[in-house]
């Protein structure tokens, strides 16, 4: 991938995530209980890409090595698990 367009693709994928960073936040203002059901598949996700990334040796740069969107991807994985009803973290901790 050529360096403009790494660019644009990190561009669009910071949107995206920020996009959805706001939506999750819209929701959790609004007190919407469905933001934790995100735990289970969006956190593993994001967590999955950026933990791979980090590790990527070589050369080749990759998307998702942007550190704007570790920050955003952090900032929405938080959201989530600030979200959790106690009785989880409970569960969790056992």
């Amino acid at each position: 991938m050529q360096s403009d367009e790494l660019e644009l693709a990190q561009a669009y994928s910071y949107m995206i995530l920020k996009t959805l960073l706001e939506a999750l936040k819209t929701k959790v203002k609004g007190k919407n209980a469905d933001v934790v059901k995100y735990i289970e598949n969006l956190v593993p996700s994001l967590f999955n890409v950026f933990a791979v990334s980090a590790s990527w040796s070589g050369d080749r740069v990759i998307v998702a090595s942007d550190p704007r969107l570790f920050r955003v991807a952090g900032d929405i994985i938080t959201l989530v698990v600030q979200s959790l009803p106690l009785s989880s973290v409970s569960r969790v901790e056992s």
